[in-house]
């Protein structure tokens, strides 16, 4: 009864409903616009091992419109961000594909173009390409990490701040709902404020609230 007093609150329960697909629509966006912008990645390829799938996939199948790298140091040229990452193939089909990690935007497209591969390798013809390839992610550190879960880790410390932001809901119920049984309001009204600063002081304190529950 005291949450749901003020009908016009309750679209704040709905909100996670709709925030939570549209985020993870959003940074799926934002991983494909990282690598969508086909003219602006530039790899470093280094094929150990001749790795077949990893070749047709390259020169031939990728949809991104990748610029191979010459360089002879290709990890000073991914610490300088003169590319976004680097594809290495070693030993026992094992394929890295090498980040930037401060650079966001480096992550990011290592993730999309890693899960493009892993489901281009996984739907190939098996007969065709036998080899069973490996996949994962690394920092320039050499510190991996999985691609299937890449996505999740980027996104977990928005979701986190979201549901502390949903403790809040209950400061919001009461605002003005709560002035107007306790009779507080006409108090207010004859402070000489106006009706917008009022609604404006409430909401600042909301707002506050909210800010130092994300720090």
């Amino acid at each position: 009864k005291e949450i749901f007093r003020d009908r016009t609150c309750i679209i704040l329960f709905l909100l996670p409903v709709l925030i939570f697909p549209v985020l993870n629509l959003g940074i799926s966006y934002i991983s494909s616009g990282a690598a969508a912008n086909s003219s602006d990645i530039k790899i470093a390829f280094i094929n150990e091992n001749d790795n077949t799938i990893l070749n047709d996939y390259i020169y031939r199948d990728c949809p991104y419109n990748m610029e191979i790298h010459k360089g002879n140091s290709p990890f000073n040229s991914l610490e300088n961000n003169d590319i976004d990452l680097i594809i290495k193939s070693s030993a026992d089909n094992k394929i890295a594909f090498i980040y930037n990690s401060s650079n966001c935007s480096s992550l990011l497209t290592a993730t999309k173009i890693g899960e493009d591969f892993e489901k281009y390798a996984i739907t190939t013809e098996k007969s065709s390409y036998p080899e069973i390839i490996n996949c994962s992610l690394e920092n320039e550190k050499g510190k991996t990490a999985d691609i299937s879960s890449t996505v999740s880790t980027i996104i977990s410390p928005i979701l986190f701040i979201l549901l502390l932001s949903q403790g809040s809901i209950l400061f919001a119920n009461d605002l003005f709902a709560g002035e107007k049984e306790r009779k507080t309001i006409e108090i207010l009204f004859l402070s000489g404020a106006s009706r917008t600063k009022i609604y404006f002081g409430k909401i600042a304190a909301l707002f506050t609230i909210e800010m130092l529950n994300g720090v």
